[in-house]
């Protein structure tokens, strides 16, 4: 059984027409967006991509809208992108992903594309974006000798998480990669058994970066009789050029470390002096860039902020003087460019003189305007411990798990020192090595919601160099939760005059039959308030056509109508708190089940009512299709983080207090989307109820742990 709630709309054709272009702007703007998968690559060897599987990816693909606060519209396959949105006036960024994002395959292709844009007040913006390769690209070829000095030979491509084997059965096969998180490398193997029945093996790595081609050959130079072959390998490193009347998408630059993650601490032992490179990626000409330390001019620069786009050569040899190396590459074709900066083992021998840690701020801007900054910190440091950043999912309203790594072996006891972020005294708690031998952790348990703390992890006595911080989740509460505020009357809306919209019904709809099917009655509740909510199902009819429609509420919104009479709707509010129980007070008067189109609820028998509550990771609201019953919500979506409800099978006279557990899932993700339906009626979804059925909710709460 299915449990959801379709919204009966009966809305007529006039009010969908008779508006011109201008008039539905209404003070906003229009996007026009056009969305191309583009599966053409050239690289040496070339894989054709069907139309079976070009129109596939076009299905499959998927579409994201994003403005300053996040999400706001999800769209699966290039057919269900509108020909035209109507949005407010603001900066935007559309996000396109298509194809299987998997470790390493011979057949798997991945693309994506973003671009950023603006819309303006009663304007039209057209906005096309491709959607192009992402995957870091491989091939294989080996020389003639390889065959005559082996019985049989593998060279393994791998990366973190996936490995691809070329062999002379698959000479000229494509291997596609994804680069996870902080992996930032190719790494290849070769075995094989000679003719003399000795078996050889060598390998090795090369830095990669994503829509990539790497063309690694292979060739022996040395005689082998003995086995003692000396095997060369070379790399061949391509950009991907994708076909050229394809619409250009432009990034804004980006920061790379070269074998390295840039947005986590790079750690220096004292006096160290090994160098250290990272790179600026663009895909316009770089117009400006900037690095910035407070240390610059104590380590012989001219300044604090230096100057690193378009400089002369006088002006590059003086910065490598003082042990910062600059190298510009830029591609006029392609408009990608890459500037790498190194700071020599001569700079990093100044900075290593005690511990420490530095900020290096980076900034960027390119010929199109797009621009972005970075901060690249560097530690210096010989403790025995690094605090390591905690896990989304481990970070609750009131509780968190803190964690370290050992970087050099220490037998001093292990703990963490944490604090309000503010404050200047610290709490010690003991930690808990992992199996491993290298993690350890603690459980920090009375905590503040909505607080950012510190800590730092702790060997004996000393300090790891790196503080982290988190912030607990806010113990959030769902807006309008007493049902108090109410505005309009054909439809009557479940929130107050100037206030943003959080709650809605089947008002929207049955209204167009005089009928609200859910209002309020007087009530008082906790905290002094003085209304509840009333969910009352019901037929309404217009005209001679009519439905059944259940008394409901839920957290979304009505978005649209089609087909004449039948709804479209976002189910789920934004949301990023996880609570462990809803409590609800509620009554319910159940009749006997006069309309029913499903035979999980024949006419008859009695009535049963519905409150569930979902924590869900959608990337956006559900749709629901009032015509269409393949889309109804399920509780048993993956996408759902923790799930409860209540069923109500009979009539409850007083006024009760009930809590709705939250079973979570899955703990290692943060929400995005809450869902709260309450229905009279529970197969309201298939126009089956009661018309003597009615609900009525009150002062609902989100408890945390």
């Amino acid at each position: 059984m299915r449990n959801a709630y379709y919204i009966l709309v009966f809305l007529t054709y006039v009010l969908l027409n008779g508006c011109t272009e201008t008039e539905r702007l209404d003070g906003e703007g229009i996007l026009r967006m056009k969305v191309n998968v583009d599966s053409s690559i050239k690289v040496v060897t070339s894989r054709t991509v069907t139309d079976d599987e070009q129109a596939e990816l076009e299905k499959n693909c998927e579409v994201r809208l994003y403005n300053g606060k996040g999400l706001i519209r999800y769209y699966k396959g290039l057919s269900e992108v509108p020909e035209e949105l109507q949005l407010k006036s603001g900066s935007y960024n559309v996000k396109v992903t298509a194809g299987d994002s998997v470790p390493a395959s011979f057949d798997k292709t991945y693309y994506k594309g973003m671009v950023p844009f603006e819309i303006t007040n009663g304007t039209v913006t057209e906005q096309n974006v491709k959607c192009s390769i992402a995957n870091v690209l491989s091939t294989v070829s080996f020389s003639d000798n390889v065959n005559e000095l082996f019985k049989n030979y593998t060279m393994t491509v791998y990366t973190k998480f996936g490995s691809l084997d070329f062999t002379q059965e698959n000479v000229g096969a494509i291997g596609y990669y994804m680069l996870s998180e902080g992996d930032s490398s190719l790494k290849w193997k070769f075995t094989g058994v000679l003719q003399n029945e000795k078996e050889f093996e060598k390998e090795g790595e090369v830095l990669a970066e994503s829509a990539t081609h790497y063309t690694f050959k292979l060739n022996f130079v040395d005689d082998i009789e003995d086995g003692g072959a000396s095997l060369q390998v070379t790399v061949d490193e391509t950009p991907l050029e994708t076909i050229e009347d394809e619409v250009e998408v432009k990034q804004r630059p980006s920061f790379r470390g070269v074998g390295f993650d840039f947005g986590t601490p790079y750690i220096y032992a004292l006096n160290a002096a090994s160098e250290l490179s990272f790179k600026i990626a663009v895909t316009s000409a770089l117009t400006e860039a900037t690095l910035a330390c407070d240390k610059l001019t104590e380590w012989g620069f001219s300044g604090n902020t230096l100057q690193l786009a378009n400089l002369g050569e006088d002006e590059i040899s003086a910065l490598a003087a003082n042990g910062l190396q600059i190298v510009s590459a830029f591609d006029e074709t392609t408009k990608a460019g890459v500037l790498t900066l190194t700071l020599t083992s001569s700079l990093v021998g100044k900075m290593t003189t005690a511990e420490t840690s530095y900020a290096f701020a980076l900034s960027a801007i390119d010929a199109e305007g797009l621009s972005n900054t970075g901060i690249l910190s560097i530690v210096v440091s010989n403790a025995s411990v690094l605090t390591k950043d905690v896990v989304v999912g481990d970070v609750w309203s009131s509780r968190a798990e803190l964690r370290g790594e050992i970087i050099h072996e220490t037998t001093e006891p292990l703990s963490f020192n944490y604090r309000k972020k503010g404050e200047s005294n610290w709490t010690n708690v003991e930690a808990v090595k992992g199996e491993d031998g290298v993690t350890f952790t603690t459980k920090l348990t009375g905590l503040e919601d909505g607080t950012e703390y510190q800590y730092q992890a702790l060997a004996g006595n000393t300090p790891s160099a790196v503080v982290c911080s988190f912030t607990t989740e806010e113990a959030a509460q769902l807006p309008n939760s007493g049902f108090e505020n109410w505005s309009g009357s054909s439809p009557l809306w479940v929130y107050g005059e100037g206030e943003a919209m959080f709650w809605d019904s089947g008002n929207k709809g049955s209204s167009k039959m005089n009928i609200n099917v859910t209002t309020y009655i007087d009530r008082v509740g906790l905290n002094g308030g003085k209304r509840a909510a009333q969910l009352k199902s019901q037929f309404v009819s217009f005209l001679g056509i009519g439905k059944f429609a259940a008394g409901n509420l839920f957290t979304g919104k009505f978005v649209g109508v089609e087909d004449g009479t039948q709804g479209i709707l976002d189910f789920g509010r934004e949301f990023a708190s996880r609570p462990s129980e809803l409590s609800i007070w509620y009554r319910a008067t159940l009749g006997t089940i006069d309309y029913s189109e499903t035979v999980d609820a024949p006419k008859g028998i009695q009535d049963t009512a519905i409150v569930y509550v979902a924590l869900t990771d959608w990337d956006k609201p559900i749709v629901v299709h009032t015509k269409d019953k393949t889309t109804l919500f399920s509780k048993d979506d993956s996408k759902i983080i923790a799930y409860g409800e209540l069923i109500i099978d009979g009539n409850v006279n007083a006024w009760t207090e009930h809590k709705i557990k939250l079973e979570y899932r899955r703990k290692d993700v943060k929400p995005k989307y809450i869902l709260v339906v309450a229905s009279a009626s529970k197969y309201g979804d298939y126009y089956t109820g009661s018309t003597g059925s009615t609900m009525w909710l009150d002062d609902l709460e989100l408890i945390y742990e």
